[in-house]
C-alpha cells in the first residue's frame, strides 16, 4: 500500500500546478489609458488574429513590391524586396532587393545595422538603416505595434475617409529620443472600420505634406491577417486625395 503522505503530497503539487495555470495573465491592453482606444484596439487585434497568435511567432518571411508615381501619374520606381525577420530571442532582420543589376541588402541585429551591395559592406548612415528596418517592421505588424511601450494614443472621434468608409480615428504620438523601436516623430492617425474594426488606413503628417495609406486587401498566414495591398495618396489636411503616390503589395508569407 502506498504511503498516504506521498499521495497527499502528489495531490497538493497537482493542485498548485492547476492553480498556477489558471492564474489570470495581465492584459496586454492594461496600459492603454483611453477607454475608447482600448475597446477599439481589443476588437481590431482580435479581428487581425489575436494577441496570442501574434506572441507565438518566432519568425516571418514575406515579399513586398513598392511602386511609386510622380505627381503626373508617371511611374518613378518599381522595386521588389524580400523581408526575413527573426523575432525571438531577439529581433534580427534582412531586407534584400535588386537595383540596376546590383544586389542590395540591409541587415539589422541587436540594434545594429549595416548595408551590403553585392555582399560587400557599403558606406551608409546606420541610423537611417535602422529607421528603414523599424518602419518596415512596424507597418507589417499593425495594429499589434500600437501596443508597444511609449506610444501615446488618443481617440479623435468618428470620421469619413474619401472612399466613404466610416471609421474611428486614433491619434498616436511617438518619441524616437526615448524609444529605439520608434522610427519617426511624425504625427499619425490610425483608422478602424466602425462595422468590423479592420485596421482600415493611416494618415501621417510629415510637416510639408500629408500621406494617407489604405489597407485595401488582406491575406492570412500563421493565424494572423496581414496587409496584401496598400495604395498611398498625397492628401490635404482634410484627408482629401490630391494624387496617388504609390502602391504596396505584400505576398508569399511564411510564418513560424
Amino acid at each position: 500500500m502506498k504511503n498516504p503522505s506521498h499521495i497527499f503530497l502528489a495531490i497538493f503539487v497537482l493542485f498548485l500546478f492547476a492553480c498556477k495555470n489558471n492564474e489570470t495573465q495581465p492584459s496586454p491592453f492594461a496600459h492603454v489609458k483611453d477607454g475608447k482606444v482600448k475597446d477599439i484596439l481589443e476588437k481590431s487585434i482580435a479581428r487581425a488574429g489575436g494577441w496570442e497568435n501574434y506572441q507565438k511567432m518566432d519568425s516571418i518571411i514575406y515579399k513586398k513590391r513598392t511602386v511609386l508615381y510622380d505627381i503626373n501619374g508617371e511611374m518613378e520606381s518599381d522595386i521588389t524586396q524580400f523581408h526575413a525577420y527573426q523575432l525571438k530571442p531577439y529581433l534580427a532582420m534582412s531586407i534584400s532587393w535588386e537595383k540596376e543589376g546590383d544586389q542590395h541588402e540591409i541587415i539589422y541585429k541587436k540594434n545594429k545595422a549595416r548595408k551590403l551591395i553585392n555582399k560587400k559592406i557599403a558606406e551608409a548612415d546606420e541610423e537611417a538603416l535602422k529607421k528603414t528596418c523599424m518602419a518596415a517592421y512596424y507597418v507589417l505588424f499593425m495594429p499589434f505595434k500600437l501596443m508597444d511601450p511609449g506610444v501615446e494614443l488618443s481617440y479623435k472621434g468618428a470620421v469619413s475617409l474619401p472612399h466613404s468608409k466610416n471609421v474611428y480615428a486614433v491619434a498616436a504620438n511617438y518619441d524616437t529620443g526615448k524609444n529605439t523601436n520608434h522610427s519617426t516623430n511624425d504625427q499619425w492617425e490610425y483608422y478602424f472600420d466602425k462595422s468590423n474594426y479592420d485596421f482600415t488606413a493611416n494618415m501621417v503628417d510629415h510637416g510639408d505634406y500629408f500621406a494617407l495609406i489604405y489597407n485595401s486587401e488582406f491575406v492570412e498566414a500563421g493565424g494572423l491577417r496581414f496587409n496584401a495591398y496598400r495604395p498611398s495618396y498625397r492628401v490635404d489636411n482634410e484627408r482629401q486625395h490630391l494624387w496617388q503616390r504609390g502602391e504596396f503589395f505584400y505576398s508569399d508569407f511564411i510564418v513560424k
